[in-house]
């Protein structure tokens, strides 16, 4: 059951694990590319105040919560949705899929560091997964033709992309048209958590960054009691 959850003008939709693992799946015998995002609250965060960016992050087929604290923020915080979360169940179960069913996957990152990253989390979260290629995506987004070219000129089915919000979403929505694979998964800063053992400094960060999320989601909902 789909359960719609709004956050700063931004429309996600919360799933469990297997009803999103479910609309994969669809999407991966589609024609064509789907896109699905999976939302984080530093995204949100960063880009509440960024028209550009929500009007792109929309057109995308699918955006899922990455974390807990942005379904409890928008009181759909169910036990199997929280837990399911948590847990980092949708993840692991689609990289399951994909390795048992010998799905090949692109990678796409925003620097050399950030790409190295990606690769460590993913063998933490399942070994023995077909990487058929990877790139970074330059700055200069004139140039993103020749990334385009990479993930063409490779046999694969899907793109797990850990690039920075704006810039994905940028690229994505220009680019999709061109793309030969059946999905694109961003998962950005989620994908990553996995890659490195949290720090001191790391949990103050979160710490701050839910109180940050939580004080402005509590302001956004009091001026809509308002008008």
């Amino acid at each position: 059951m789909k359960r719609d959850i709004n956050i700063f003008g931004i429309e996600l939709t919360g799933l469990t694990a297997k009803e999103a693992m479910k609309q994969v799946m669809d999407f991966m015998t589609g024609e064509t590319v789907s896109t699905v995002e999976i939302v984080t609250m530093e995204m949100l965060v960063r880009g509440q105040d960024d028209a550009v960016w929500k009007e792109q992050l929309q057109k995308l087929d699918l955006l899922i919560p990455g974390e807990s604290e942005i379904l409890k923020a928008a009181g759909a915080d169910e036990r199997e949705l929280v837990k399911d979360l948590e847990n980092h169940t949708f993840i692991r179960m689609l990289l399951k899929y994909f390795q048992k069913n010998k799905k090949r996957i692109f990678l796409v990152a925003g620097s050399e560091e950030d790409l190295a990253g990606l690769k460590a989390s993913l063998n933490l979260y399942c070994k023995g997964l077909i990487i058929a290629g990877k790139a970074v995506l330059p700055d200069d987004i004139n140039l993103a033709e020749s990334v385009i070219n990479e993930i063409n000129g490779v046999d694969m089915d899907c793109v797990l992309s850990v690039l920075p919000a704006q810039k994905e979403a940028s690229f994505i929505t220009g680019s999709r048209a061109l793309l030969d694979a059946r999905l694109w998964i961003g998962g950005g800063s989620f994908l990553l958590q996995k890659s490195e053992k949290p720090k001191a400094s790391g949990k103050v960060r979160q710490f701050l960054l839910k109180r940050i999320f939580r004080y402005r989601v509590e302001k956004q909902n009091q001026e809509s009691k308002n008008d």
